[in-house]
């Protein structure tokens, strides 16, 4: 099962690449280097600020 996942993974990132002009490696860059960082950064900046909310409301 995980050898079927890979591989239909594999194959949208090479039909992306091509869809776009560019190439398996450079997608995968800009998804795993790139806009995976940057989303768990902004989770984390969500659950901080969502936290200091509650705290704020929990002790008025």
């Amino acid at each position: 099962m995980i050898d079927f996942i890979f591989s239909q993974c594999v194959a949208l990132l090479e039909w992306a690449a091509r869809k776009l002009g560019t190439t398996y490696n450079a997608i995968n860059v800009w998804i795993f280097c790139v806009i995976w960082p940057a989303i768990t950064i902004g989770l984390i900046i969500a659950v901080i600020v969502l936290w200091r909310k509650v705290t704020v409301l929990q002790h008025p």
